[in-house]
């Protein structure tokens, strides 16, 4: 897990989204230059209100993977996609693709 920073001693990059810990709690926001912040609710910038007795922030973690290594079903599918792709660029190339029907 991040360390908590102080934000006496340090604060994030202008607008980076940051774990904020103070008086309203912990929740996602950013800070401004000028050490105002600013709570991201929904993950979004508008419409956010300003947060007042930060204390310290934190890096946010890693999202998790959206794959498992050795998902079986996973990689034969990607494989099935490309292979498809690749063989129907080859018939664009070719000017090989079938003649659309408008039935």
């Amino acid at each position: 897990m991040t360390e908590w920073i102080s934000v006496t001693d340090q604060l994030p990059e202008e607008y980076k989204r940051v774990l904020v810990s103070g008086d309203d709690g912990v929740f996602r926001g950013y800070c401004w230059n000028d050490g105002t912040w600013q709570c991201c609710p929904q993950g979004s910038y508008a419409g956010d209100g300003l947060v007042y007795g930060v204390t310290h922030w934190a890096e946010l973690p890693a999202p998790p993977k959206k794959k498992s290594s050795g998902d079986l079903f996973y990689d034969q599918m990607v494989k099935f996609c490309r292979n498809g792709l690749l063989e129907t660029m080859k018939k664009i190339d070719t000017g090989n693709l079938p003649e659309a029907h408008n039935d």
